[in-house]
């Protein structure tokens, strides 16, 4: 991923570098991105499918065993993913995109709504912290155990945001019929949503780790969770067809982030802050065909591929030996996403 980010910022400076260079090419380069004002900006439905969707959080290292002199415990470290809680892809995903292009810039919005659910029974003991808490015998916990062999079930209701700004610097025409125009994109991937876990009544109250927390055996439980990363990178599109007429468009992006920092500034709660080192890529290509309208507006229509890959390390944030022996710093997380997801749609330009 860090060859990445130096290719992109490189093409960057490259394609800048070359459209002030060429721009007194009349013809074959021209300044910004043409269009014509009845298809300047556009909304189409979106429906699709998550190919894949893959997790992973693996326990790596506890700070508080170094320091406190029980080293040998790191070998209590977990791992879950996605195949413990029999995920993996074929899950629906709806929503909607709109975009308005200007002659140099354009603004894209693409919203998908997902609502996944799981009914499995649990591979070995998932000892978890949830984000509300659990009621029995007159207390409220928020960490509940899923025993070995337990039937549970999970449902997600949430979406993904992707907000891009772009940069079209110029244009080339290879032909009456064909053009190509590259950009400079910032903008910001989003993910929220509301998850809810059932496991059964409760069965009582045990302890886990060290210092103990307490978890209920089973039970209910919900919470919301959300992130959202900074992303820049390239992109481009050619177009087949006269600007008036029937056009076929290819577009694509290729956007990344690198961030390392406090996780109050990414993700939407936290119990502790941590410190995030996360690498971050989103891929997407697009191919549309618009069809006229007597209006001069235009009928939409297309189908579109994308790749979401995130991993990071979540680690402690304490700062020396006595703030770690104060806060009992739990473990730091190797994390892993992986979505790909194919997805088509129907719009109106205007």
């Amino acid at each position: 991923m860090a060859t990445a980010r130096r290719w992109v910022g490189r093409c960057g400076v490259a394609l800048l570098g070359w459209g002030l260079c060429a721009g007194a090419q009349a013809g074959f380069i021209e300044g910004g991105r043409p269009s014509t004002p009845e298809r300047d900006a556009g909304l189409r439905i979106r429906a699709g499918v998550a190919t894949e969707f893959k997790g992973l959080v693996q326990e790596t290292r506890r700070v508080f065993y170094d320091v406190s002199g029980q080293s040998s415990k790191q070998a209590d470290a977990e791992t879950y993913g996605s195949d413990d809680f029999g995920m993996d892809g074929g899950y629906p995903i709806v929503g909607f995109g709109t975009e308005k292009n200007w002659r140099y810039t354009a603004l894209q919005l693409e919203f998908g709504f997902m609502n996944p659910s799981i009914d499995t029974e649990a591979k070995r003991n998932y000892y978890l912290a949830v984000g509300e808490d659990i009621e029995y015998g007159g207390r409220t916990y928020d960490h509940l155990l899923i025993p070995e062999g337990t039937p549970f079930e999970a449902d997600f209701e949430g979406g993904a945001i992707d907000l891009k700004f772009l940069i079209t610097p110029l244009t080339m025409n290879f032909g009456p019929a064909c053009r190509f125009t590259p950009n400079l994109n910032l903008g910001i991937f989003g993910f929220a949503g509301n998850y809810d876990i059932e496991a059964g009544p409760v069965r009582g109250v045990t302890t886990y780790q060290n210092p103990p927390e307490y978890f209920t055996i089973g039970g209910s439980a919900s919470g919301f969770i959300g992130m959202g990363l900074p992303e820049a990178g390239l992109g481009g599109e050619l177009r087949f067809g006269a600007p008036e007429g029937a056009t076929l468009a290819i577009r694509g992006h290729y956007a990344v982030c690198q961030y390392d920092g406090s996780s109050s500034y990414v993700v939407s709660s936290s119990d502790r802050e941590k410190d995030l080192d996360i690498e971050h890529v989103n891929i997407r290509a697009r191919c549309e065909l618009s069809m006229p309208l007597r209006s001069g507006r235009a009928v939409t229509l297309g189908v579109e591929y994308q790749k979401i890959a995130s991993e990071g390390l979540i680690s402690s944030a304490a700062d020396g030996d006595e703030e770690i022996l104060a806060a009992r710093e739990r473990f730091d997380k190797w994390v892993e996403f992986d979505m790909e997801s194919l997805i088509g749609s129907i719009g109106l330009t205007f």
